[in-house]
């Protein structure tokens, strides 16, 4: 029997701390073939060794607090895993227009995890195994959906969307604010202090809010889509499937030299403690100041299922092959 191809395609990430990073995968020919079978991969950068945890659905995102690890799918199965142990819960709606089919961000903001997607919906965990239905726009239509929330406190966050659409939340209510774009938007970070924030998405559009509120900062359909924002050393990454770029002081993207080799992917970023990984489809990447980058990819034992050896999920550089193993941070 052929051999079944099974090179990694990789969801977007998570930086627990230096030594820590988690990252979905999954193997691409085995999901073309139906299976909704999805990992939670974790870098143990003490050991040097990839660590999994099969699950038996596809995870869309990832999220870490101090204590806990969430992974979100689409349709708003969750895994919460903490001291405790690992349990799987479901995000509920709570109204009419929040009646989901396509969740999009997960997102740690202060010591709370908050979900959003389509319909305008966003959910906040509130630390009793329930999540709380915020709903960012009521009255919009079912099909618009929150692509990505950032924020500084439970008071302060930014909701970016289709069609250009943003909200901010005050604590109380989300409200929609004037946008100077109709593209939609699909990454957004809030500054530390809150003072300001940047926003990406589809046509390389860049969005600046400052005290007179949104501008474009930059706009070249040529970068494609961004699907990934974060700051680092005082600086604000963005990436596209195919390139990394960092927001200058003229505010525009400055092509980022991660490696020389053609058609390495790249897509999303995350950064904490002093550490930024890039997770593309095909490659993962780290960086301690943003100049040298370090090619973190797994290998993978190719697997030839008429034969009884290594379990489906191994590969050469996880010394974890057992689909019930959730390895701590």
């Amino acid at each position: 029997m052929d051999e079944i191809d099974l090179r990694y395609a990789f969801g977007p990430g998570f930086v627990q701390n230096r030594t820590t990073c988690r990252v979905i995968s999954q193997f691409e020919e085995l999901a073309n073939f139906g299976s909704a079978s999805s990992a939670l991969m974790m870098w143990n950068g003490r050991t040097r060794r990839w660590h999994h945890y099969t699950l038996g659905w596809t995870a869309i995102r990832i999220a870490c607090t101090e204590k806990q690890m969430f992974a979100l799918s689409a349709s708003g199965q969750v895994l919460r895993a903490n001291a405790r142990g690992v349990k799987e819960e479901q995000i509920e709606a709570q109204t009419a227009v929040g009646q989901f089919k396509d969740l999009r961000d997960l997102t740690v903001i202060g010591d709370r995890v908050y979900a959003a997607g389509r319909g305008g919906c966003v959910y906040r965990d509130d630390n009793a195994d329930r999540w709380v239905d915020l709903q960012a726009d009521e009255t919009t239509d079912r099909d618009l959906a929150v692509n990505a929330i950032s924020g500084t406190s439970g008071s302060h966050i930014i909701a970016v969307g289709d069609k250009g659409h943003i909200w901010a939340f005050d604590g109380q209510g989300f409200e929609r604010v004037e946008s100077p774009t109709t593209v939609d938007l699909s990454a957004v970070v809030v500054s530390p202090q809150g003072e300001s924030a940047i926003a990406a998405g589809n046509d390389g559009v860049v969005l600046r809010l400052d005290d007179s509120g949104w501008h474009t900062a930059h706009q070249d359909p040529s970068k494609g889509t961004l699907t990934g924002l974060t700051l680092f050393k005082n600086r604000c990454y963005a990436a596209s499937p195919s390139a990394i770029y960092a927001l200058n002081d003229r505010d525009e993207l400055e092509l980022i030299d991660v490696a020389h080799a053609p058609g390495w992917t790249f897509g999303y970023l995350h950064s904490n403690d002093g550490i930024m990984w890039s997770f593309g489809k095909r490659h993962l990447f780290w960086t301690e100041d943003g100049q040298t980058w370090h090619n973190q990819t797994p290998d993978m034992t190719p697997f030839d299922p008429s034969e009884t050896g290594p379990a489906v999920s191994r590969s050469r550089s996880c010394g974890c092959t057992g689909g019930g193993h959730m390895c701590g941070g």
